[in-house]
């Protein structure tokens, strides 16, 4: 596995990690279209049971790191650990909210 399969693998555990079985992880945008820039940010949505402050913030570290070793950009909604995010297209009418 390699490039943005292997980045996706690495997310999912991440996902099993932190949120274990009830938990489940999707990602969306460009990658997810497949539409992406070799080095394109991997958006990801992490859904589960509630976690505490120091555990968000560990996840949001984990998906830093995660961007970090598969040299790909980080969006500055997920710079800081502990920050919530949410986000609406309204034109296709769906939205996605981002917990790290």
């Amino acid at each position: 596995m390699t490039g943005i399969a292997q980045a996706l693998a690495d997310a999912g555990r991440l996902r099993a990690e932190f949120l274990g079985p009830r938990g489940y992880a999707i990602a969306y945008g460009s990658h997810a279209a497949g539409s992406a820039a070799h080095d394109a940010d991997l958006d990801l949505l992490f859904v589960g049971p509630p976690l505490s402050e120091s555990v968000r913030a560990r996840l949001a570290d984990a998906v830093i790191a995660l961007h970090a070793t598969h040299l790909l950009r980080l969006d500055t909604e997920v710079q800081g650990s502990g920050t919530f995010a949410l986000w609406c297209d309204r034109g296709r009418a769906s939205w996605v909210a981002l917990i790290a």
